[in-house]
C-alpha cells in the first residue's frame, strides 16, 4: 500500500506532467485564438480560390468580367467570416481584375499558391482570366 506522502508526491508529479503537456501543446499548436485566426485564414484562402473559379468561369462564358462579385453567383456569399465585410472586388483591365481579402496572420512560409501566401492584414491578389 503506498503511503500518504508517496501518493501525494505522485499526485504533485502527475499535475507536473499534466500541466508540463499542456505547455507544449500550446507552444506546438499555439493558443486557441492563434487556431482560430489560422482556420479563418484558411477559410478566407478557400474562398477566394472559388470565387476566382468562378470569375473564370463568368468570363468563358461571357466574355467580359462580372460587374460585382454578386454577378458569379447571387445564391452565394462571399465575404469575410467575422466582419461579414464582403471581399474587394476591382475589375483592373479588359481581363484582369483584383481580389482582395483582411488576414488575420501571415501565411507560413511553406505554403504555396497563389492565394494561400499572404501578410496579416488587408492583401489584394492580381489576377488574368484566360492566361495560364
Amino acid at each position: 500500500m503506498i503511503g500518504h506522502r508517496a501518493s501525494r508526491t505522485l499526485a504533485i508529479a502527475a499535475s507536473i506532467a499534466m500541466a508540463a503537456a499542456v505547455i507544449a501543446g500550446l507552444v506546438v499548436l499555439g493558443s486557441p485564438t492563434h487556431q482560430r485566426h489560422l482556420r479563418l485564414d484558411r477559410k478566407r484562402v478557400k474562398d477566394l480560390g472559388m470565387l476566382n473559379t468562378m470569375i473564370s468561369t463568368y468570363w468563358q462564358q461571357h466574355q467580359t468580367l462580372p460587374p460585382d462579385l454578386k454577378a458569379v453567383d447571387p445564391a452565394s456569399y462571399f465575404g469575410d467570416p467575422v466582419s461579414g465585410e464582403p471581399f474587394g472586388y476591382v475589375v483592373t483591365g479588359k481581363r484582369s481584375y483584383r481580389l482582395c481579402a483582411r488576414f488575420d496572420l501571415p501565411s507560413d512560409p511553406e505554403d504555396t499558391g497563389v492565394f494561400s501566401t499572404h501578410p496579416s492584414g488587408q492583401h489584394c491578389i492580381d489576377r488574368t482570366v484566360g492566361v495560364h
